[in-house]
């Protein structure tokens, strides 16, 4: 799978403005994205880090179909700063 920055500025402020959390009790994210069709697709994950941390303290990992496409990935570290979007567009 090919992975690539992501840079539009032309995306709202909105973005920026939520989150999502994984439900009390799951240590675990899911995402579930239906497809119409079998094939190929580019998926744009947009990142925001919006709570207080240091650099390397919150790391995760995004997988598709089981496989690592961004390991151990530090929004922050990549971001520079608080709120500064952060996107990867990945060939799936």
């Amino acid at each position: 799978m090919k992975v690539a920055p992501y840079d539009d500025a032309t995306l709202p402020d909105l973005v920026l403005a939520c989150q999502r959390l994984p439900r009390k009790g799951e240590e675990v994210l899911t995402y579930t994205i239906p497809v119409l069709e079998n094939g190929f697709y580019d998926v744009t994950l947009l990142f925001a880090e919006r709570n207080p941390a240091k650099v390397a303290r919150r790391t995760f990992n995004v997988l598709f179909d089981d496989s690592i496409v961004l390991k151990h990935f530090d929004v922050l570290r990549e971001a520079g700063r608080y709120y500064q979007l952060v996107g990867r567009t990945i060939a799936v």
